[in-house]
This record gives C-alpha cells, structure tokens and sequence, in this order.
C-alpha cells in the first residue's frame, strides 16, 4: 500500500517544479528579409536586369545604343517594340544600333541599271546614257531596296533638251530657260536635260481697242478698259454714255460676255423719266427715286416710266384737340394744345399747326413751335449790293435790295466775262454782271423756263445750283429786275 503513496508524491513533485522552471523556445538562426526586395525586377529575356524599371513601367530601351520603346509587366518580364521606320533613300543604309531605323551614312543616293551609285546632284555615264539622281525616289518596284537613278541619252553636239514628248529644244542647255516668239510658251531645262515647259493663258481682254506688242503673250488696253455700244461707240470703264434712245455704261459684268466687251445699255429719254400724266421729270434717269407728295414715292423704271406707290394713313383718335397734317408729313397727328399757333402780337392763328410757316412781311420768317404752339420767327439781315451811279431799290415782295436796271455793277465786268468767269464763278457774275454774262432777264421778259422752278426754289437750288437755275427760273430765283427801273 506504501508504494502508490510515494508514486503520487512524486508526481506531484514533478508538477510544482515544471511550474516554477520554465524552459525557453529555441531562437531564430537567420534575420527575414525586407519586404521591398520580394518584388520582381524587370529582366530582358536573357536575364539581364533593366535599370530604373520597375512592374508596369514603359520607357526608352535602357539598352546601350538601343532605340525602341520597352514596357515591364507585373511579372517584371521586360518586351520591346522597333520605332515605325520608312525606306531609306539610299542603297548603303545602315543601323546604328538594336531596334534602330536604318540611316544613310553618307547621305542619299541612287543605283543605276547595272549597280552603279549616283548620289545626289551628281551624273554618271553608263551605256550612253547619263544617270542622275534628282531627290524624286523611285523604288523601281521588284523587291528592290532603294532609289533607282534617272537615265537618259547623251544628248549628241548642237541638241539641247528633250521634253516628256520627246520634243528637243536646240540650243537649250541646263540652267537655261526658252521662250517662244509670241511669248505664250516657255520651257526651263533641269540639270537632267528634262525641258519643263508651260503655256500662258490669257483671260478676255477688257477693252474693244486692244493691241499686240511683240514678245507679249496676250493683248493690252492703251487706253485702259473699255466696252462698245450697240452703234460702235466706246464708253469707258465706269462712265455712262447715251447712244440715241438708251443710256449705256460699262461695268465689270460686260468683260465676262465674250472675247470683245458689251456695254449694259437700256431705253432712256432725253430729260428724265416720265410720270403717268406724261409729266417728264428732268434729271431723273432709271434707278432713281422721286416724290411726288408726301405720301407717294414714284420709282424711275428703265423704260423711263414711273413707278408709284401711296403710303396709306389711319386716323388717329385725338378727342376733343382733333388732329393736324404737318407740313411735309404724309399722316395726321393728334394736336396736344390750343386749336392754332400765337403770332408775336398774341393773335391766334386758328389754322396754323405745329410745323407750318408763317411769313411776316419779306424778311421775316415765323414757325409754329411743336410744344409751345408759339411762332419761332427769324429775320433776314441784307447785304447792300454794290451798284455804281445806278443805284439800288427793294422790288415789291422782295426783302433786299437789288441794283436797277440791267447792267454790270463794275467796270471789270466785261474782262471778266471774256476769260469765263460768268461760269466758273456764277454766284457773284450773273449778279453783279447781268449784262455782260447775257442774263436773261437781260434781253427777255422775266419769266420762269421750267414749270417746276417754284418747286425747285424751295428746295434751295438758286443757291445750290446758281448755273442754271438763274437763267432758267429767274422770276422763281427773285432775280427780275424791271427793264426801265
């Protein structure tokens, strides 16, 4: 019974002592390795390393003398591609290095039919024909790996070039040049005996007067551009010119007519276009625009009829003020005052409106204001005119003086018509100098020529056209003078 109390003992005793002693683990034998060198490196497919490439890379060949693009991928095996290369122009190109476009070391050149080199600007003999290489590759097809040279015959003594038609300009040379008699062919000769040659063309010439001169290709204008009317006659570039019943004129459309230029002509009257009352209006010629009142515009057809269109007005609603028509309006407005305009001495003039004039005596112009419906008047300040022993007066109705009688007003005035001056100068002569310019209230009664120069009058053209319109309409110009004033 002793003997399984002293086993228990010990094992117990063994348990307390594992307890108190423990016994370490073993230690590692070497250090790991740092986690950056567990990726791959980029190798070439003969183990070589690709510096600075890493997985996923894509650069220039690292390689020494190499000129393709590589690319590593994540398994770090390295790939190459050859740069795109063209033909070399040469038969002797050669690489530089791995990957590389093949290059002329010595610059391009050509192969003749037997193997022979021709480089660039340069010619060869070969079987009685001279080879040259112009720049121009012609592969000649066949496999073949570069340009083929250029050959044609030796051209023999006195030839000169040959052009593509086998045509052999004697005498022509290369470097020189050839050009007809007539001037409208020309030919250069190449280095390679090639003859270029061109013809000049020449458009329609603009004018009906043209000549030739030698050496000169196409023909020339002596008298610049120019057209024909229908009769014959010449009318230059941008004028006008009548030809019987039409007026014609020459435009950059009639050089595009034919080999000789048209003028554009079309009817036309003498004075000017005519209304449908058979009215001529002088100085209106087609085209032109012309009123005949406020509301109707007349347009001059080439026919020399007028065209005519009326504007249309609505009434206006104006209560108890009503409406006006100005003078020159075509439309009636609504009066925004009084019925009438006050004159100076604050009398209503009920049939005056806003606009209308108001004459006050021969000098003195009045205007009804638009707002104020108050007359705006405006005096004419007179020049003494100069008049010799004759003497001035003031006509009846006329707010100026004027010299009596009809005579010239200095004793110059005959010299000074002689040279012109009645004309170039009229404002002042056909005033001062009635008698020497021939007036013609000088030598007629004084009487209007032109139905239509009260109208021009008040279009101010005594002043803006003195010429004619102080012969024409004397009495409308208020240029009459008694004859035994």
């Amino acid at each position: 019974m002793a003997t399984p109390l002293l086993t228990v003992a010990a094992i117990f005793m063994a348990l307390t002592i594992s307890k108190t002693t423990a016994i370490p683990p073993p230690q590692p034998t070497s250090t790991p390795p740092e986690p950056s060198t567990l990726a791959p490196q980029c190798r070439f497919n003969n183990g070589t390393v690709a510096p600075g490439f890493k997985p996923g890379d894509m650069g220039k060949s690292p390689g020494p003398g190499q000129c393709g693009v590589c690319s590593c991928d994540q398994s770090g095996r390295m790939e190459c591609y050859p740069p795109p290369c063209v033909i070399p122009p040469c038969w002797d190109a050669k690489s530089p290095g791995p990957l590389c476009c093949r290059q002329c070391p010595n610059g391009p050149n050509c192969m003749t039919e037997r193997g022979n080199i021709v480089k660039v600007g340069q010619e060869l003999e070969e079987d009685g024909q001279i080879c040259t290489c112009s720049g121009s590759w012609n592969y000649g097809g066949g496999g073949r790996e570069g340009p083929m040279a250029d050959c044609r015959p030796v051209p023999t003594t006195g030839a000169g070039c040959m052009d593509y038609n086998g045509k052999v300009y004697e005498g022509l040379v290369p470097g020189g040049q050839w050009k007809s008699k007539s001037g409208c062919m020309g030919c250069h000769c190449d280095n390679d005996w090639k003859a270029m040659c061109y013809v000049q063309d020449c458009w329609v010439t603009p004018c009906v007067d043209s000549i030739r001169k030698p050496g000169i290709c196409c023909a020339i204008c002596p008298n610049g551009n120019n057209c024909k009317t229908p009769s014959g006659k010449i009318v230059k570039d941008g004028e006008y010119l009548m030809d019987g019943s039409m007026n014609c004129s020459c435009t950059a459309q009639s050089f595009t007519k034919g080999s000789e230029p048209q003028a554009e002509c079309s009817i036309s009257l003498p004075l000017g276009c005519r209304l449908d009352n058979g009215t001529v209006l002088e100085g209106v010629k087609p085209g032109d625009s012309y009123k005949t009142g406020p509301c109707t515009t007349c347009y001059c057809q080439k026919d020399g009829k007028m065209m005519c269109a009326s504007m249309m007005c609505a009434l206006p609603y104006c209560g108890p003020n009503g409406h006006y028509t100005r003078e020159g309006d075509c439309c009636p407005r609504c009066r925004e005052g009084p019925s009438g305009c006050t004159l100076p001495n604050g009398t209503i003039a009920k049939d005056l409106n806003p606009g209308d004039k108001y004459q006050m005596g021969p000098c003195t112009t009045c205007i009804c204001q638009e707002m104020s419906f108050n007359m705006s008047c405006m005096a004419i300040r007179c020049a003494m005119p100069f008049c010799g022993d004759r003497g001035y007066y003031t006509p009846e109705g006329n707010c100026c003086p004027v010299c009596r009688a009809c005579e010239d007003a200095n004793f110059a005035c005959r010299f000074w018509a002689s040279r012109g001056e009645c004309t170039n100068n009229p404002g002042w002569m056909l005033k001062n100098c009635k008698k020497s310019c021939k007036v013609k209230e000088c030598q007629s009664e004084c009487v209007d020529a032109d139905p239509y120069c009260n109208w021009w009058s008040g279009q101010e053209q005594c002043e803006k056209n003195p010429v004619w319109m102080l012969n024409k309409c004397t009495k409308s110009c208020n240029a009459c003078f008694p004859k035994n004033a």
